[in-house]
């Protein structure tokens, strides 16, 4: 075989195997395989006008409990893996305060046994929640 020939082949090789790692990924990342194997997330959007402090974030049954007291300014995110002990089937809540000082309390998980996946809290006129948790 010539000399560029091989080359070619190498080259066309890499690049099958290139496009079938993207392929596998995306694959992967949109079923969501990825995100049961990582610990659970909260990912918090604020779109009010003021700054939110998320107070805590705990399980619904039971004394596990994480303070977190981090401050979110008006149109920024945070995300954070609270910190968690959980026997069992729980679910999770978090604390905020909202434009008025006043405590918040929001469901971010409804149901989990391994306190794996995520949970997008969009905090604006009203509090919306995306739970992928497992």
């Amino acid at each position: 075989m010539k000399k560029k020939t091989k080359i070619g082949l190498w080259a066309a090789s890499a690049v099958a195997v290139l496009c079938l790692v993207w392929a596998g990924g995306n694959i992967l990342q949109n079923s969501g395989v990825l995100n049961y194997m990582r610990g659970f997330t909260v990912q918090v959007e604020n779109q009010t006008e003021h700054d939110i402090v998320i107070v805590e974030a705990g399980l619904v049954s039971g004394d596990s409990k994480d303070t977190i007291n981090r401050t979110i300014k008006s149109g920024e995110r945070l995300s954070f893996k609270p910190n968690l002990e959980l026997a069992g089937e729980n679910g999770v809540y978090m604390n905020h305060t909202n434009a008025s000082g006043e405590i918040v309390t929001t469901g971010v998980c409804g149901y989990t046994e391994t306190l794996s996946g995520s949970a997008k809290v969009v905090i604006g006129e009203a509090v919306t929640v995306e739970q992928n948790c497992y």
